[in-house]
């Protein structure tokens, strides 16, 4: 059956060029977006816990925090506010943060800027590092 759509010259170099952009493309990374990184709790934090983002350390208190500490609140959704409270008004350089689900999204501010270092003793990082975004693109001939 695809010989007779094939004799349409007009149907055989669209087939043709569908083909080959399915076979010159590659996945690659991206220049033109913020790196990205994530940390995610398994549970609420314990007392003196920490993370660290681009060289900013925040620990988490159960009593009142002050300097760089965040209070651990009754469950995690409360202290994930809390941590975002606290990076709203002492923003860190070089990074923007968001919570999602049971974790943090960081992202940097400059295009696929791979330098800005993640690290946590009582969660998981995506990596020790922000890494750049990756896409399908074609490749050039």
């Amino acid at each position: 059956m695809q010989y007779s759509r094939l004799t349409n010259r007009v149907a055989a170099g669209a087939y043709y060029a569908r083909r080959r952009n399915r076979l010159m493309t590659a996945i690659i990374d991206d220049e033109a977006s913020p790196a990205w990184g994530t940390i995610v709790f398994p549970a609420n934090p314990s007392d003196t816990a920490t993370i660290g983002i681009n060289g900013t350390t925040i620990t988490f208190v159960t009593g009142t925090p002050s300097g760089s500490q965040v209070e651990i609140g009754a469950d995690l959704p409360t202290t994930l506010a809390a941590i975002l409270a606290y990076i709203g008004a002492n923003p860190i350089a070089g990074v923007n943060v968001s919570g999602s689900g049971n974790g943090l999204l960081v992202y940097s501010t400059a295009l696929a800027d791979t330098s800005v270092t993640l690290a946590a003793s009582a969660a998981t990082v995506s990596s020790a590092n922000l890494v750049k975004q990756r896409v399908n693109a074609r490749i050039p001939l």
